[in-house]
């Protein structure tokens, strides 16, 4: 599932998934390769050449209450692979329902498309993807009452870009 946001100029991968038996055989890279297709072709119709393309992933670091149906050391070293590396923010996913609590234990990732993004995103584009994708996504009106997305854009607001690490520096498998 992937949206294109206009406002940040991104596109947002919501889910991608390959069953198990079909893991390891490019499918993943192709529904990947075909998403960033789709995003940049939304963008065009803007205007515009997309700038970027965000998703959110298990901290590998963080234990979760539910197992994940893959090892998050794994799935970060191919989301590594294709391009994408750990926005260094405190992000927290609002809860879903009145009966949920937040989602603590995520990262959000991006992959540059704009040149000169290969180490950070400026700070107002995370931001406006963050807002956008609440809005969207997750059906939450205004973001700006949130706590945490108020937490997220009171950070972002004292900086001018958010660091972009590359996934394999993250989970240590390269300096």
């Amino acid at each position: 599932i992937l949206d294109y946001l206009e406002l940040p100029n991104a596109g947002v991968l919501e889910f991608l998934f390959t069953v198990a038996a079909a893991r390891g055989q490019g499918v993943g890279r192709a529904l990947l390769a075909e998403a960033e297709r789709l995003a940049k072709a939304d963008a065009l119709r803007t205007g515009r050449a997309l700038e970027w393309i965000a998703a959110e992933m298990n901290d590998p670091f963080v234990a979760t209450e539910v197992p994940d149906n893959m090892d998050p050391f794994v799935r970060a070293r191919i989301w590594h692979r294709w391009g994408f590396g750990a926005l260094d923010c405190p992000y927290v996913q609002p809860a879903l329902s009145a009966e949920q609590r937040p989602a603590e234990g995520l990262l959000l990732i991006a992959k540059p498309i704009s040149a000169g993004w290969s180490d950070a995103v400026p700070s107002l584009q995370v931001r406006r993807l963050v807002a956008e994708y609440l809005r969207w996504a997750m059906r939450i009106e205004d973001p700006e009452a949130n706590p945490q997305y108020r937490a997220l854009a009171d950070w972002v607001d004292r900086r001018a870009t958010v660091e972009l690490t590359p996934l394999a520096r993250y989970i240590g498998e390269w300096g």
